[in-house]
């Protein structure tokens, strides 16, 4: 065997090694979880759903925004922005965390220039607000669903 074929055999032989080992450490992870994927009737930990779509949702908006950011708009249309401005709260607390830009204009006539500071409290008081009301729609609907187990369970009779 050649030195070539010995270090390809030796890579080869890592590689085996290393998907076995992440196979093996993926089956320990998931040992307790499995039922849950299998058993679509068993229920997922309270903050593993939170984790996953509150948490996960904000920090995916907040990535997608940040990579486009022409997908962020300017300004809303007349009829929406007071909605807007009441959904997307905080947004408006970020961007006054922030602070205004450097002013721009006449002193008649002031206006502030955006900056990309202001780019990203926006961008993150997007991705806040997405994880606020994921979090109380989740807060809300498990509620809702363990009264309504706790008034479907039988109650133990005495005896």
């Amino acid at each position: 065997m050649t030195g070539r074929e010995k270090s390809a055999s030796a890579e080869f032989s890592f590689l085996q090694h290393l998907v076995l080992l992440l196979d093996s450490t993926f089956e320990q992870l998931t040992r307790n979880s499995r039922a849950q994927w299998v058993y679509p009737g068993t229920r997922m930990r309270f903050s593993t759903k939170w984790l996953i779509f509150s948490l996960g949702g904000g920090i995916l908006i907040t990535a997608v925004l940040l990579v486009f950011p022409s997908a962020l708009p300017d300004t809303m249309p007349a009829p929406l922005d007071p909605i807007a401005a009441m959904v997307l709260w905080p947004v408006a607390v970020c961007e006054f965390l922030v602070g205004p830009g450097p002013r721009v204009g006449s002193p008649n006539h002031h206006l502030h220039e955006g900056t990309p500071l202001n780019m990203l409290a926006a961008v993150l008081g997007v991705g806040l607000s997405w994880m606020f009301y994921s979090s109380l729609v989740l807060l809300v609907t498990g509620a809702r669903h363990r009264s309504q187990l706790s008034e479907a369970a039988p109650t133990p009779s005495t005896k």
